[in-house]
Protein backbone atom coordinates (compact mmCIF):
# COMPACT_ATOMS: atom_id res chain seq x y z
CA UNK A 1 0.00 0.00 0.00
CA UNK A 2 0.58 3.49 -0.79
CA UNK A 3 -0.71 6.39 0.64
CA UNK A 4 -3.36 4.20 1.24
CA UNK A 5 -4.07 2.52 -1.82
CA UNK A 6 -3.10 -0.30 -3.27
CA UNK A 7 0.58 -0.36 -5.86
CA UNK A 8 2.78 -2.77 -6.98
CA UNK A 9 2.72 -6.47 -7.26
CA UNK A 10 1.02 -8.72 -4.78
CA UNK A 11 -1.91 -10.71 -4.12
CA UNK A 12 -5.42 -9.55 -3.10
CA UNK A 13 -7.90 -11.81 -0.96
CA UNK A 14 -11.07 -11.20 -0.75
CA UNK A 15 -13.14 -12.71 2.49
CA UNK A 16 -15.26 -15.04 0.68
CA UNK A 17 -11.86 -16.56 -0.38
CA UNK A 18 -11.35 -15.47 -4.03
CA UNK A 19 -8.06 -13.71 -5.26
CA UNK A 20 -6.40 -11.80 -7.70
CA UNK A 21 -2.87 -12.36 -8.19
CA UNK A 22 -1.03 -9.65 -10.14
CA UNK A 23 0.10 -5.85 -10.53
CA UNK A 24 -1.83 -2.67 -8.90
CA UNK A 25 -1.45 0.89 -10.18
CA UNK A 26 -3.39 3.74 -7.76
CA UNK A 27 -5.77 0.58 -6.36
CA UNK A 28 -6.32 -0.16 -10.12
CA UNK A 29 -5.57 -3.76 -11.77
CA UNK A 30 -2.72 -3.26 -14.49
CA UNK A 31 -0.96 -5.41 -16.47
CA UNK A 32 -1.24 -9.68 -16.40
CA UNK A 33 -2.98 -10.60 -13.88
CA UNK A 34 -5.31 -13.92 -12.92
CA UNK A 35 -8.31 -13.66 -10.57
CA UNK A 36 -9.48 -17.19 -8.77
CA UNK A 37 -12.78 -18.13 -6.75
CA UNK A 38 -13.03 -19.79 -3.64
CA UNK A 39 -14.22 -22.69 -5.71
CA UNK A 40 -10.54 -23.11 -7.90
CA UNK A 41 -12.22 -21.47 -11.34
CA UNK A 42 -9.84 -19.10 -12.67
CA UNK A 43 -10.01 -16.27 -15.29
CA UNK A 44 -6.54 -14.93 -16.47
CA UNK A 45 -5.89 -11.71 -18.76
CA UNK A 46 -4.32 -8.43 -19.29
CA UNK A 47 -5.91 -5.28 -17.64
CA UNK A 48 -6.05 -1.68 -17.49
CA UNK A 49 -6.80 1.22 -15.00
CA UNK A 50 -8.78 -1.50 -13.85
CA UNK A 51 -10.59 -3.07 -16.42
CA UNK A 52 -10.35 -6.62 -18.33
CA UNK A 53 -8.84 -5.96 -22.10
CA UNK A 54 -8.47 -9.28 -23.46
CA UNK A 55 -8.67 -13.05 -21.78
CA UNK A 56 -5.70 -15.06 -22.59
CA UNK A 57 -6.54 -18.55 -24.39
CA UNK A 58 -5.10 -20.66 -21.52
CA UNK A 59 -7.91 -19.19 -18.67
CA UNK A 60 -9.18 -21.98 -17.00
CA UNK A 61 -12.63 -22.74 -15.33
CA UNK A 62 -14.07 -25.11 -13.08
CA UNK A 63 -16.72 -28.06 -13.48
CA UNK A 64 -19.73 -26.99 -14.90
CA UNK A 65 -18.58 -23.71 -15.43
CA UNK A 66 -17.59 -21.89 -19.16
CA UNK A 67 -14.78 -18.97 -19.78
CA UNK A 68 -17.24 -16.42 -20.56
CA UNK A 69 -19.15 -17.25 -16.95
CA UNK A 70 -15.96 -16.77 -15.20
CA UNK A 71 -15.44 -13.33 -16.88
CA UNK A 72 -18.83 -12.03 -16.18
CA UNK A 73 -18.07 -12.58 -12.25
CA UNK A 74 -14.81 -11.17 -12.48
CA UNK A 75 -16.82 -8.22 -14.15
CA UNK A 76 -19.61 -8.62 -11.54
CA UNK A 77 -16.78 -7.93 -8.87
CA UNK A 78 -15.10 -5.36 -10.29
CA UNK A 79 -18.14 -3.37 -10.68
CA UNK A 80 -19.10 -4.04 -6.89
CA UNK A 81 -15.69 -2.70 -5.72
CA UNK A 82 -16.07 0.27 -8.12
CA UNK A 83 -19.08 1.16 -6.37
CA UNK A 84 -17.62 0.97 -3.01
CA UNK A 85 -14.99 3.12 -3.93
CA UNK A 86 -17.20 5.98 -5.38
CA UNK A 87 -19.67 5.99 -2.62
CA UNK A 88 -16.18 5.98 -0.27
CA UNK A 89 -15.16 9.55 -2.24
CA UNK A 90 -18.64 10.74 -1.55
CA UNK A 91 -18.84 10.40 1.82
CA UNK A 92 -15.48 12.27 1.78
CA UNK A 93 -17.06 14.92 -0.46
CA UNK A 94 -19.71 15.51 2.43
CA UNK A 95 -17.35 15.65 4.61
CA UNK A 96 -15.42 18.31 2.79
CA UNK A 97 -18.87 20.66 2.36
CA UNK A 98 -19.42 20.39 6.38
CA UNK A 99 -16.29 21.62 6.31
CA UNK A 100 -16.75 24.46 3.88
CA UNK A 101 -14.51 23.05 1.34
CA UNK A 102 -16.99 23.12 -1.76
CA UNK A 103 -14.19 22.87 -4.28
CA UNK A 104 -12.70 19.61 -3.12
CA UNK A 105 -15.89 18.22 -2.70
CA UNK A 106 -16.50 18.84 -6.26
CA UNK A 107 -12.81 17.07 -7.05
CA UNK A 108 -13.81 14.34 -4.92
CA UNK A 109 -17.67 13.78 -6.39
CA UNK A 110 -15.76 14.21 -10.14
CA UNK A 111 -13.75 11.30 -9.11
CA UNK A 112 -16.65 9.16 -7.79
CA UNK A 113 -18.72 9.33 -10.96
CA UNK A 114 -15.56 8.44 -13.15
CA UNK A 115 -15.19 4.97 -10.45
CA UNK A 116 -19.31 4.53 -11.15
CA UNK A 117 -20.86 7.02 -13.55
CA UNK A 118 -24.66 5.88 -12.13
CA UNK A 119 -24.18 6.84 -7.98
CA UNK A 120 -27.01 9.43 -8.37
CA UNK A 121 -25.63 10.68 -4.85
CA UNK A 122 -22.21 11.54 -6.28
CA UNK A 123 -24.60 14.11 -8.67
CA UNK A 124 -26.26 15.00 -5.80
CA UNK A 125 -23.45 15.75 -3.92
CA UNK A 126 -22.07 17.70 -6.36
CA UNK A 127 -24.90 19.75 -7.06
CA UNK A 128 -25.09 21.17 -3.64
CA UNK A 129 -21.21 22.20 -3.88
CA UNK A 130 -22.02 23.41 -6.83
CA UNK A 131 -25.32 25.42 -5.47
CA UNK A 132 -23.44 27.02 -2.22
CA UNK A 133 -20.57 28.61 -4.94
CA UNK A 134 -23.46 29.84 -6.88
CA UNK A 135 -22.46 27.63 -9.93
CA UNK A 136 -26.92 27.51 -10.53
CA UNK A 137 -27.00 25.84 -13.70
CA UNK A 138 -24.17 23.76 -12.80
CA UNK A 139 -25.85 22.56 -9.66
CA UNK A 140 -28.80 22.04 -12.08
CA UNK A 141 -27.01 20.20 -14.35
CA UNK A 142 -26.29 17.65 -11.45
CA UNK A 143 -29.39 17.35 -9.46
CA UNK A 144 -31.40 16.38 -12.96
CA UNK A 145 -28.83 13.70 -13.69
CA UNK A 146 -29.43 12.17 -10.00
CA UNK A 147 -33.22 12.31 -10.66
CA UNK A 148 -32.39 10.93 -13.90
CA UNK A 149 -30.78 7.88 -12.02
CA UNK A 150 -33.30 7.74 -8.91
CA UNK A 151 -36.76 9.30 -10.46
CA UNK A 152 -38.07 8.70 -6.45
CA UNK A 153 -34.27 10.79 -4.91
CA UNK A 154 -36.27 13.26 -2.40
CA UNK A 155 -33.33 15.03 -1.43
CA UNK A 156 -32.30 15.93 -5.36
CA UNK A 157 -35.84 17.20 -6.08
CA UNK A 158 -35.48 19.53 -2.68
CA UNK A 159 -31.93 20.49 -3.87
CA UNK A 160 -32.90 20.65 -7.48
CA UNK A 161 -35.73 23.67 -6.67
CA UNK A 162 -33.23 25.89 -4.11
CA UNK A 163 -30.98 26.12 -7.55
CA UNK A 164 -33.90 27.63 -9.34
CA UNK A 165 -35.37 29.78 -6.52
CA UNK A 166 -31.74 31.17 -6.54
CA UNK A 167 -32.74 32.06 -10.10
CA UNK A 168 -35.73 33.60 -9.37
CA UNK A 169 -36.90 31.28 -11.31
CA UNK A 170 -40.30 29.68 -9.63
CA UNK A 171 -40.57 26.64 -11.72
CA UNK A 172 -38.74 25.97 -8.11
CA UNK A 173 -42.00 25.26 -6.72
CA UNK A 174 -43.08 22.19 -8.67
CA UNK A 175 -39.84 20.39 -7.34
CA UNK A 176 -40.45 21.37 -3.44
CA UNK A 177 -43.60 19.68 -3.96
CA UNK A 178 -42.04 16.68 -5.72
CA UNK A 179 -39.74 16.78 -3.13
CA UNK A 180 -42.45 17.37 -0.16
CA UNK A 181 -44.68 14.57 -2.31
CA UNK A 182 -42.18 12.08 -2.16
CA UNK A 183 -40.87 12.54 1.63
CA UNK A 184 -43.81 13.65 3.07
CA UNK A 185 -42.24 13.39 6.76
CA UNK A 186 -39.23 15.78 6.60
CA UNK A 187 -40.02 18.80 8.14
CA UNK A 188 -37.21 20.40 6.11
CA UNK A 189 -38.60 19.99 2.50
CA UNK A 190 -42.16 21.22 3.78
CA UNK A 191 -40.24 24.48 5.24
CA UNK A 192 -38.84 25.24 1.73
CA UNK A 193 -41.80 24.69 0.04
CA UNK A 194 -43.33 26.90 2.31
CA UNK A 195 -40.61 29.75 2.20
CA UNK A 196 -40.34 29.42 -1.76
CA UNK A 197 -44.31 30.29 -1.59
CA UNK A 198 -43.18 33.28 0.14
CA UNK A 199 -40.59 34.64 -1.55
CA UNK A 200 -42.93 34.28 -5.11
CA UNK A 201 -45.48 36.17 -2.96
CA UNK A 202 -43.10 39.25 -1.73
CA UNK A 203 -41.87 39.44 -5.40
CA UNK A 204 -45.36 40.01 -6.39
CA UNK A 205 -45.68 42.47 -3.71
CA UNK A 206 -42.78 44.36 -4.95
CA UNK A 207 -43.80 44.20 -8.51
CA UNK A 208 -47.56 45.81 -7.73
CA UNK A 209 -46.14 48.20 -5.93
CA UNK A 210 -43.46 49.20 -7.99
CA UNK A 211 -46.34 49.44 -10.95
CA UNK A 212 -48.39 51.48 -8.44
CA UNK A 213 -45.72 53.85 -8.26
CA UNK A 214 -45.00 53.93 -11.48
CA UNK A 215 -48.55 54.46 -13.06
CA UNK A 216 -50.70 55.71 -10.10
Amino acid sequence: YKDGERNGHGIYNWAEGNRFDAVWIDNKRNGHGIYTWANGNRSEGEWKDGNLQQAVDNQTAGPGRSDSNAITKLSEQQKAENVERSNQLVQAALQQIEAGQYGQAIQLCTQALQQYPNNEAAYDCRGVANYVMRRYEDAINDENNAIRLAPKYAAAWNNLGKAYLAQRNYKALNYFAKAVELAPNIQQFKDDLAAAYQQRQEQRDFENSALAEKYP
